[in-house]
């Protein structure tokens, strides 16, 4: 009987080893997302001001050939 309580104890240590192991990753993950995600934000917001210039409105659009 004590056999199988050292063998659960050990078992639980590795398990909390590993628990606190994949929360730090997550935790990393997480960080790296949010920093990607304002990245991307800003990414979006520089193609957006660089292509708005060379947009015309559709009043300023002339019409194709074909009308």
């Amino acid at each position: 009987m004590q056999d199988q309580m050292t063998n659960l104890e050990i078992k639980l240590a590795y398990q909390e080893d590993l628990i606190q192991e994949l929360n730090e990753v997550v935790i990393t993950l997480q960080k790296d997302n949010i920093r990607l995600n304002n990245e991307f934000t800003k990414l979006r917001e520089l193609v957006t001001q660089s292509l708005a210039p060379n947009i015309a409105s559709s009043d300023e659009e002339t019409p194709p050939p074909h009308y």
